[in-house]
């Protein structure tokens, strides 16, 4: 069941629509798994970068994109909901470092009010 489950992550994934606009929301993915469970550990951590999140520390990650419902039907199968948080959040302290990271071969200009409003200055 596991592995028919990871197949359709994968596939949900490989479908995920990037939209055009940013909502300007990051996605945030905190986790604290234990040391008996480190292969789902290292799992997730695998899913995560190949999804395209950025890893902000060892158990944290960001993704600029709408990702939520597919994220928690892997944490489901793996029944690991109580180890994991995912945050949506409106604001980052290094936005800057991230939006260059993501939005790299867009057009800066275009993110700069964006910018200013995440930064709040």
């Amino acid at each position: 069941k596991k592995k028919a489950g990871i197949f359709y992550f994968f596939h949900t994934f490989a479908s995920l629509k990037i939209p055009q606009k940013w909502d300007q929301k990051w996605r945030i993915v905190l986790f604290d798994i234990p040391e008996k469970d480190r292969d789902f550990r290292d799992i997730l951590r695998n899913h995560l970068k190949t999804i395209g999140f950025y890893q902000l520390q060892q158990s944290a990650f960001v993704f600029p994109h709408p990702c939520e419902k597919q994220l928690l039907k892997l944490i489901a199968l793996y029944k690991a909901t109580p180890y994991i948080r995912i945050i949506t959040a409106a604001t980052i302290d290094n936005s800057q470092m991230l939006l260059k990271h993501f939005f790299q071969n867009t057009p800066i200009k275009k993110y700069k009010k964006k910018v200013t409003l995440i930064n709040g200055r």
